[in-house]
């Protein structure tokens, strides 16, 4: 139980650095969408609040249902994620 605190400490971070980042990003995205920063609030506002909502749900999920085992195609699919793009070593 001593490990519970700071797993809601890191969640609590990562969500605020995700918000943190949207909102550093807004010039660049509203720039490719052709639109115009301030019309970018709903979006960031429906973002943090679906962010607000699901989190909490798939938390009580996980509790309820179990979290399945990872499988292979979830490994590979990280490791690829991970991994810098192979155009960059060429």
């Amino acid at each position: 139980m001593r490990l519970l605190p700071w797993l809601v400490a890191v969640a609590f971070f990562m969500e605020s650095l995700d918000t943190t980042i949207l909102n550093t990003a807004v010039p660049a995205i509203s720039e490719a969408l052709s639109v115009t920063p301030l019309s970018m609030k709903a979006v960031l506002a429906s973002y943090t609040l679906s962010l607000a909502v699901f989190i909490p749900i798939s938390g009580w999920m996980a509790d309820r249902f179990g979290t399945p085992p990872p499988s292979a195609s979830s490994r590979s699919a990280l490791f690829s994620a991970a991994s810098p793009p192979a155009f960059i070593y060429l």
